[in-house]
């Protein structure tokens, strides 16, 4: 099991209707962020939380989501996770599926549990919990 914590994404793109849209409907972020072992900014440093977030939902605020986990400290240095579905994000806990991963997780299957942390809707700053179930062959 492993808990990161990843701040927020970037934004690098949006549809002609993501303005109008209740829940922010084209929206596309790109995120390249810390992953450590605790929600403290200063805690250990155990990789990346590298990929794509789009808000692909008409109705409710619900991402698609493709995120790499990129460790290059720790027992999993070197290692990858990757993480991808859909992310209600209004909902206190969201699951999203593992489909595999690099090097320690070559072969993982699992699953993610993630929730918001904390949030500075001012700042544009999120602390996100991922607790990670996976299965790999050593």
């Amino acid at each position: 099991m492993l808990r990161p914590t990843v701040p927020s994404p970037k934004k690098p793109a949006r549809s002609n209707i993501t303005s109008t849209s209740p829940s922010s409907f084209g929206k596309v972020k790109v995120t390249d962020d810390v992953i450590t072992a605790g929600p403290d900014p200063n805690s250990m440093k155990l990789g990346r939380a590298q990929g794509l977030i789009t808000f692909a939902d008409l109705q409710e605020f619900a991402l698609a989501m493709n995120i790499n986990f990129y460790f290059n400290a720790g027992e999993y240095s070197g290692s990858s996770l990757c993480i991808l579905g859909r992310n209600p994000i209004l909902n206190e806990n969201r699951e999203l599926p593992v489909v595999g991963g690099t090097g320690a997780f070559r072969m993982s299957r699992g699953y993610s549990i993630s929730k918001t942390y904390s949030q500075d809707p001012i700042a544009n700053y999120s602390i996100l919990e991922y607790t990670v179930y996976v299965t790999y062959v050593e």
